[in-house]
């Protein structure tokens, strides 16, 4: 049908009230069409962006769980990624649970990011750290920019977490980050900076794949050396 109509503005404003409504109701076949029709190569990605946004307003988890049952998008990303973005902007206990949908990699990351940096505008700490805490419990690290304003904001809290479960990777940039933007202020004894300090440079085990280790010890030591660069400006 649509392969008749010459004016591709046109085309394209009806294709995207087609998909608009028809998303509500079935994404699946929404999305099947959207990659189907040759008609609609040129605004294929923004026919998809705008299927996932009208379910994501009226059921984010439905948008979710069919969102990880589609292809990861040509930067290794699952649209419920996204999905958990726009539903933070409007309910973040909402979006707080679905975090543990999200498929690992980039997608985990750009989610969890999305939704903690929210709570810490909202100075919400304490959601802030069981939600980093939860993302180590699925990816076994942390996301080193997520911490720094907490480990600024309330150290003795989140130094808390080291007493608790958690992966080596976790604890280590946790404790690093505490050491470094709190040793001078008085906010830990002695005593905790020196606890602080040692587990910052405990070993990361080694992982089957040797390469694998590697690349994450050099990506763990590269942020460290950012920081040490940052605190001496």
């Amino acid at each position: 049908m649509l392969n008749s109509i010459a004016d591709r503005n046109y085309r394209n404003v009806i294709a995207e009230t087609v998909v608009d409504g028809w998303a509500l109701t079935d994404l699946p076949g929404t999305l099947d069409w959207i990659d189907s029709d040759d008609s609609l190569a040129d605004i294929r990605k923004d026919l998809k962006r705008s299927a996932y946004f009208s379910l994501a307003q009226e059921n984010p988890r439905l948008a979710v769980e069919t969102a990880v049952t589609q292809p990861l998008t040509e930067t290794n990303r699952g649209w419920e990624a996204l999905v958990i973005i726009w539903t933070a902007n409007d309910n973040l206990d909402v979006a707080a649970s679905l975090l543990q949908l999200a498929r690992p990699g980039k997608t985990t990351v750009d989610a969890y990011t999305a939704v903690v940096e929210d709570l810490i505008d909202d100075e919400d700490w304490e959601r802030s750290i069981e939600l980093i805490v939860q993302y180590d419990e699925q990816a076994e690290g942390t996301i080193g920019d997520l911490v720094k304003p907490i480990a600024q904001a309330v150290p003795l809290k989140l130094y808390e977490t080291l007493d608790g479960p958690g992966s080596v990777m976790f604890k280590r940039s946790v404790a690093w980050q505490l050491f470094h933007l709190n040793k001078d202020n008085g906010k830990f004894t002695d005593a905790q900076l020196e606890r602080l300090e040692e587990i910052s440079q405990t070993p990361i085990p080694e992982r089957p794949l040797r390469e694998r280790s590697e690349r994450l010890q050099k990506a763990f030591d590269n942020f460290h050396e950012a920081l040490r660069e940052e605190e001496s400006d």
